[in-house]
């Protein structure tokens, strides 16, 4: 998984102008061709009584470049089953530098702050290597949800990365969200 595209999916899952994000577990769905990532730790902890931060450690097990294509789609459970709500494909994840939006690059510099190694906005192939986070604190500075979204327990956010069509891996992110 593009450390990069998981980190952006994070800031969206835990975006939170008109919400409260609760990020109940992130699970490694291992690729049917092999992993390029390893989750090594994920905690939501309590930075205090009404602040909470994202916690983990990750290592990428190869450089993730241009040959790399990410999917994710979020699903609402609703009658018995998880229905999808919306999803996004990334053709050649080095292309997401070229969106026009702004925010997202925003969003990655804010969450940048957070990570060791400190890795530049532009860098790809992004390279192999542990990452940790730290004491990220989930919060929607730039209203990135849509206020359409509604709330609710049981949303599944699934993040899958492929190598020239082969599938290695991803994560899926099971959130309850609850309006304000």
């Amino acid at each position: 998984m593009n450390l990069k595209f998981l980190l952006l999916q994070l800031v969206l899952i835990c975006a939170a102008s008109a919400y409260e994000i609760i990020i109940e577990k992130l699970e490694q769905v291992p690729g049917k061709d092999g992993d390029v990532t390893k989750l090594k730790s994920f905690e939501l902890k309590n930075f205090n009584e009404s602040t909470k931060t994202l916690n983990g450690v990750m290592e990428l097990l190869e450089d993730i470049g241009e040959e790399f294509d990410a999917e994710g789609t979020a699903y609402n459970f609703a009658d018995g089953k998880y229905n999808k709500i919306v999803s996004k494909k990334i053709t050649n994840v080095c292309t997401l530098y070229e969106y026009k939006n702004e925010t997202l690059k925003e969003s990655y510099e804010d969450i940048e702050n957070f990570i060791t190694p400190r890795v530049a906005w532009k860098t790809c192939p992004y390279p192999k290597g542990v990452y940790e986070l730290k004491d990220y604190v989930c919060e929607d500075k730039r209203n990135l949800l849509p206020k359409t979204i509604p709330g609710g327990e049981n949303w599944k956010v699934e993040l899958r990365m492929k190598r020239k069509e082969q599938d290695v891996g991803g994560y899926d992110a099971y959130i309850t969200v609850r309006k304000d």
